[in-house]
């Protein structure tokens, strides 16, 4: 075998053998195991060992086994026409030859490279793709956050036979992997689960989410729809990836014009739909509050972990509670004074050592001061005790006032809201935007 290969690379086998057998033959050989092998390795499982042997094994067709081949077949054809005086045959194959040639490094640079290039990134744990966390809540309710990354779909799937029970996916993802989106969505599909979103969706997140026999939106959470792609896949195959993500939201009774859009927006930007376009789409069956409670639960370090997912509240995290109160308010204090509603203007925002004093004008006379202070003191428990930054700041050490006078400047009432229970909550109730 060595021997054969030494002749082929010096030329010395015919021109027959070299052109047919070693390049033509073995070409269909390995374009047949790379369509059948390497293109349905499922990298979800034992991800680095995959991903470093389809990296060698293009590395070897492109600078081995293509070298190898072209050399060899082009020093045949030079002994062909010096052993036999024929030029036809010999220029035939060497035209060939530099077709080949050149499709091989177009491929090379279009397909191969950037498919090296991204499993190197992984294999070095230099992804830009977050990693991601699995949570459950009382055996029903799954939690994916962070990156949608190799590995999720399978984690995922032995966590809902661990937990048989879940009804729920909760997920707050930028996205990620489209591979492993679709094998989730597809799981979320056939056990017919109900999803729920929070926080940002992103890109491949959209998959998992509109998977769902029920898609709940959290008021203040953002979808976030483009098209896939995937480094190093040629047109026809991300046409492919396009009709099946299309199938996924048809499945769902998305509305086809909003696939449309979705399916038109460039990777490089992202569509943030409105609720109102959400909703009449269909992508949304629901709207919800957040569930407060799960965050009064939650200790501070689980609170800091939960807002590392949104960006807005990651620059708090790390400073100290007068730092947080300085910042919030000087950010806060440059949109006031506004118009909160019709009969409540927010004209300041203050602090007094660890507590964030609010002061509210009512421009209308109140009916009954008990009355309001009752409602007010209701809806701002409600406000605080369900947003997990708020808890996070109380859990810190902060505390909220609300400082409500009339047109004249009179002190109507004076709420303080220094602490979270489960009793004092009053935020499950489902709400239809």
């Amino acid at each position: 075998m060595l021997s054969y290969i030494k002749k082929h690379y010096k030329g010395e086998l015919s021109l027959e053998v070299s052109y047919w057998i070693n390049t033509v033959i073995l070409s269909a050989i390995f374009a047949l195991i790379s369509l059948v092998g390497i293109d349905n390795i499922d990298v979800t499982y034992h991800t680095k060992f995959w991903m470093v042997f389809i990296a060698l094994y293009f590395l070897f067709i492109y600078f081995v086994l293509s070298p190898w081949m072209y050399i060899g077949l082009w020093r045949s054809a030079d002994n062909h026409i010096e052993k036999y005086g024929v030029r036809f045959w010999a220029n035939v194959v060497k035209i060939l030859l530099i077709v080949s040639l050149f499709r091989t490094v177009s491929n090379f640079y279009g397909v191969g490279f950037p498919v090296i290039r991204e499993f190197f990134k992984i294999i070095t744990e230099q992804d830009n793709i977050p990693t991601y966390q699995i949570k459950v809540y009382n055996d029903s309710e799954i939690e994916i956050l962070g990156g949608i990354n190799f590995g999720l779909s399978r984690d995922f799937q032995e966590y809902l036979k661990r937990y048989p029970n879940i009804k729920t996916v909760r997920i707050n993802s930028v996205g990620g992997r489209i591979v492993e989106a679709t094998k989730i969505a597809k799981i979320i599909r056939e056990k017919e689960l109900d999803t729920y979103a929070f926080g940002n969706c992103f890109s491949a997140c959209s998959y998992l989410f509109v998977a769902g026999k029920k898609r709940t939106l959290e008021y203040g959470a953002v979808l976030g729809f483009h098209q896939p792609i995937l480094k190093g896949v040629d047109e026809e195959n991300l046409q492919e990836m396009i009709d099946n993500g299309k199938r996924l939201f048809y499945y769902s009774q998305i509305d086809r014009d909003f696939v449309k859009k979705v399916f038109e927006t460039p990777n490089s930007s992202l569509w943030r739909p409105s609720y109102k376009e959400l909703k009449e789409a269909n992508v949304i069956t629901d709207m919800a509050i957040a569930n407060g409670d799960r965050f009064v639960n939650m200790s501070i370090e689980e609170l800091k972990n939960y807002l590392h997912y949104y960006p807005n509240f990651v620059p708090f995290l790390d400073m100290k509670p007068q730092k947080i109160v300085d910042t919030f308010i000087t950010s806060i204090n440059k949109s006031l004074p506004r118009l909160v509603d019709k009969m409540t203007r927010q004209d300041s925002i203050i602090a007094r050592n660890l507590k964030i004093v609010y002061s509210y004008t009512i421009l209308e006379k109140i009916k009954s001061k008990d009355s309001f202070e009752k409602n007010m003191q209701k809806n701002l428990t409600n406000q605080i005790c369900g947003d997990a930054f708020s808890i996070y700041l109380q859990k810190s050490g902060l505390s909220f006032e609300y400082i409500y006078n009339d047109i004249n400047g009179s002190n109507i009432i004076t709420i303080l809201v220094d602490s979270c229970d489960n009793n004092s909550l009053n935020n499950k109730k489902r709400i239809d935007r």
